[in-house]
């Protein structure tokens, strides 16, 4: 099962990220890094923003990127460990992805 992901554009003044906006999916998670499909690449170490739809509600997730890989479609599969993760958020994308 897979859900839906919006990106944002992650960074600030001190961190110039890449434009990463637009769709894409998460694939998996573990309870410590969430696999997602993006439109763009992440360097190691990258900001990453989502939100992610959770049963119909919108969850925000924020870490930082493990690294990606381009896809035969030309989009990114790239992984992330989570910042700030709720243990509820957490148990929730668990379950929504099993």
């Amino acid at each position: 099962m897979t859900l839906p992901a919006r990106f944002e554009a992650a960074g600030g003044a001190s961190a110039p990220a890449p434009s990463a906006e637009g769709e894409g999916e998460v694939r998996s998670f573990d309870g410590r890094t969430l696999t997602f499909v993006s439109p763009a690449a992440y360097a190691p170490g990258a900001p990453v923003s989502m939100t992610v739809l959770v049963g119909g509600a919108p969850v925000g997730l924020e870490g930082r990127s493990l690294g990606s890989r381009r896809l035969p479609d030309g989009r990114f599969e790239a992984r992330m460990r989570m910042v700030n993760l709720r243990r509820s958020t957490r148990e929730t994308l668990i379950a929504a992805l099993a």
